[in-house]
């Protein structure tokens, strides 16, 4: 998962040019990004479990971090990165409890 996000931020990144990236722009850049590591990854997962997750994941990063609190979350061992970590947990906690919901 530490690669979905960092792969996100970093189309984000690519594609911002101010340091505001709490707009529907810079949400969907991170969306797109994340649902695309999931592919890359080979994870087969339900189409709205991995856009919920993304979703959930992107409003809490990009109403937190200003843009260069995004560039220094590329950094692993940095306070951001450990903070965005903490950030993101729930929509984590959700994701994994959906997919052990059995299916009918």
């Amino acid at each position: 998962m530490k690669q979905l996000l960092v792969a996100s931020l970093a189309m984000l990144l690519m594609s911002s040019c101010n340091f505001l990236v709490n707009n529907e722009t810079s949400k969907k850049e991170f969306v797109d990004g994340c649902k695309k590591e999931f592919v890359q990854m080979g994870i087969e997962v339900e189409d709205g479990l991995v856009e919920d997750y993304c979703t959930c994941s992107a409003d809490k990063i990009l109403s937190k971090f200003d843009i260069i609190d995004l560039i220094k979350m590329n950094d692993t061992t940095s306070q951001v990165y450990r903070e965005s970590q903490e950030l993101i947990k729930p929509c984590l906690d959700t994701f994994r409890a959906q997919l052990e919901e059995p299916e009918y």
